[in-house]
């Protein structure tokens, strides 16, 4: 099962429909994170991060990934993160679970 495209966003558009999208993070889901800019809310462009989700708490959401730090591991990131001046830099968008078939 694949999106067709390399990047984290490819998740959030689930084109194909195989994603249930979930209210609230569940174990194995896949968690997916947008970095600022949020001007787009198609995200056409940007960065992102997926992982399998591993734990969470009503602030934090650890994930199971490849390319943290360069390797595959578990780490944990805020759901909501803002720069001093208190814009939006980080947060997760998705959480989904494959459709089984």
């Amino acid at each position: 099962m694949g999106t067709d495209h390399p990047s984290a966003r490819s998740f959030f558009w689930n084109k194909k429909k195989q994603f249930h999208v979930l209210q609230v993070p569940q174990p194995g889901a896949i968690a997916v994170r947008r970095y600022a800019p949020f001007s787009d809310a198609s995200w056409a462009t940007g960065n992102g991060h997926v992982g399998f989700v591993v734990s969470w708490t009503s602030t934090t959401v650890t994930l199971l990934g490849g390319n943290q730090g360069n390797t595959i591991c578990e780490r944990t990131f805020p759901r909501l993160e803002k720069n001093a001046a208190g814009a939006k830099q980080s947060e997760f968008v998705a959480f989904l679970m494959p459709v089984i078939v």
